[in-house]
């Protein structure tokens, strides 16, 4: 479960199990998997330990910082019609300290085995963290703490039919929203012609659901666009 750790705390996320052991103002972290292990000691007094899903762009670091969605089936859309879908996208996990309303993340971590592909040539394309997914017109079932659900508006403003496999999109621009163990975001995309779509997340907040940490710096979001620009296909 996401959110606030109170006492001792082992829960599995995937093939990642984490271990969280408190005594007084100090406690015992170990995170372990088939290739990992990782243990650190925390010293805190006033502070809380808060587990939250974060962008899945962390493992490996510095990899890709864009997310590449694949559609089992793909999306046939007539010209000047929108429609909405769900998917399902990859979260890694976040494990933050928090003091002062502050957030400090001191582990990173997903619970299976991330995959990557290359969007577009070898020479401008991009790495990206990828996922396959069926398509659904309803909430889709889901592998808690491994996965979340995207609500995906498209809407094609080209005059001829298009034909959706993928969608792309910056992952640093991400706005988780959960409740439990469910995830949530919300994104477009738009077709503009027959070789150009632009993507974006919509930062909204639903009701009943609380706010994910951004891992990503607002220093780093300063310098990237909201849109993504798919110009290599979809």
């Amino acid at each position: 479960m996401f959110g606030v750790v109170k006492g001792p705390f082992r829960e599995t996320f995937g093939n990642t199990e984490v271990v969280f052991k408190p005594t007084q103002n100090k406690a015992f972290y170990r995170r372990t998997n088939p290739d990992e292990e990782v243990k650190k000691w925390l010293f805190m007094k006033k502070g809380n330990i808060v587990i939250q899903p974060v962008e899945p762009l962390s493992v490996p670091k510095n990899v890709a910082k864009h997310l590449l969605i694949e559609f089992e089936e793909p999306i046939f859309i007539e010209p000047k019609v929108t429609g909405r879908f769900y998917l399902k996208f990859p979260i890694d996990i976040g494990v933050f300290a928090s003091v002062n309303k502050k957030y400090r993340p001191f582990d990173v971590f997903t619970g299976g085995a991330p995959k990557y592909t290359l969007y577009g040539n070898p020479k401008t394309g991009v790495i990206c963290r990828h996922h396959k997914t069926p398509v659904s017109l309803t909430k889709p079932t889901f592998e808690p703490m491994l996965e979340g659900i995207m609500s995906l508006k498209i809407s094609n403003k080209d005059d001829e039919c298009a034909e959706i496999n993928k969608a792309v999109f910056c992952g640093y621009t991400m706005k988780m929203y959960y409740k439990g163990d469910l995830v949530t975001i919300n994104a477009t995309m738009d077709i503009v012609n027959q070789g150009l779509a632009q993507t974006g997340f919509v930062k909204q907040r639903i009701k009943g659901f609380n706010s994910g940490v951004e891992l990503i710096l607002a220093s780093k979001l300063q310098r990237i666009t909201p849109l993504y620009s798919m110009e290599e296909g979809f």
